[in-house]
């Protein structure tokens, strides 16, 4: 299924993509097939935050299948939906991956990686009049920070901890 993903996801409309990281989500966070439906999380999360992408708008998701705004939603449905899994998943250094995803579990760093790049969507957002991307992307980082208080993890000890971004990298 991660092969589907990877050569058809470019081609789902918003709405679809959407639909279905939501269903596989809500399955995930159950602990459903030893926790490798959280690959889909990371290859949502790998295309929204970690691949270069023009901000797009949200009135455009649905036709603009390449924009930040087409991939947004299903990336804040994951971390909203199976937060708290990817979380202890991160804390457990997680790679049941397969080989094209290989060394690219969740770990602390990738989640501070992942809501610096949410502060800069909602920053550049704003900047381009879509409040409503900008309002999705600021929700999504108080859900992960809310994730993150609730419970004692690695990840809060890296939120915590002052670091220079220059020295950070994704495995």
């Amino acid at each position: 299924m991660t092969g589907f993903w990877i050569s058809d996801c470019a081609e789902m409309g918003a709405t679809q993509r959407l639909n279905l990281t939501y269903f596989l989500a809500r399955l995930a966070s159950t602990g459903l097939d030893h926790d490798r439906l959280f690959q889909f999380s990371l290859l949502v999360s790998r295309d929204t935050f970690e691949t270069a992408r023009p901000l797009g708008s949200l009135s455009d998701a649905s036709t603009d299948t390449a924009s930040i705004a087409a991939f947004l939603p299903s990336a804040c449905a994951w971390l909203r939906e199976a937060g708290r899994k990817i979380i202890s998943l991160s804390d457990a250094s997680w790679m049941d991956c397969p080989d094209d995803l290989e060394n690219s579990g969740p770990t602390p760093l990738r989640w501070m990686y992942w809501l610096k790049r949410l502060d800069e969507i909602a920053q550049v957002a704003a900047q381009a009049g879509e409040e409503q991307l900008a309002e999705d992307a600021e929700w999504t980082i108080d859900v992960m920070l809310g994730e993150l208080e609730e419970r004692e993890s690695t990840v809060l000890s890296e939120y915590e901890r002052p670091i220079e971004w220059a020295e950070w990298f994704i495995r």
